[in-house]
């Protein structure tokens, strides 16, 4: 007997299980990245480092997640060999903590919100912007929405039009004439 006689229509059964296998694998990986993120994150080939601060993490998710760090690994360009030394890449124009949260964000794709301020967000959405990394970007710009009050609002525009990010100006001017009523 035929297996679409056996079974009906296949392509339902296959399509309906098959979301919600792509679905438990999706969450297997991440609880993966937050188990090894935990860890010693054994094979780690490069170093971001802020000052004395060191912060060991694999290339190839670097290339996973960033074109600007595809481009310092895979070409051939002297800002490369300025920068890295020995596989060390130094995040100076940054502070530790957001540095922190960049690396934990590239391993389980989001933070600690209880860690994270205002300031933190935004110099986690400078290191998003540097290496181009739009989904980190949409997640900072949405903390720093989501968190400011009525006091942060110049600091948070000015910020904003620095990056001429025209989104974060739209999501601020929401956020004000929803709180002036």
């Amino acid at each position: 007997m035929p297996f679409h006689e056996e079974f009906g229509s296949s392509q339902k059964y296959f399509s309906d299980s098959l979301s919600e296998t792509s679905k438990t694998f999706h969450h297997s990986l991440k609880n993966d990245f937050k188990r090894f993120f935990g860890s010693n994150r054994k094979g780690c080939d490069v170093i971001l480092r802020h000052k004395n601060k060191d912060f060991p993490v694999h290339k190839s998710l670097l290339c996973c997640k960033s074109p600007v760090f595809i481009a310092m690994f895979e070409n051939d360009m002297k800002e490369r060999e300025r920068e890295m030394k020995f596989g060390i890449v130094e995040m100076d124009d940054t502070d530790s903590l957001a540095l922190s949260h960049f690396v934990e964000y590239l391993y389980v794709g989001s933070g600690k919100n209880s860690t994270l301020d205002l300031d933190s967000a935004m110099s986690l959405y400078a290191i998003a912007h540097r290496c181009s990394i739009l989904d980190l970007i949409n997640y900072s710009r949405q903390f720093l929405v989501l968190n400011m009050d009525c006091r942060d609002i110049d600091e948070i525009l000015r910020f904003a039009n620095l990056y001429e990010d025209r989104s974060l100006n739209i999501m601020i001017d929401y956020f004000f004439y929803q709180t002036e009523d």
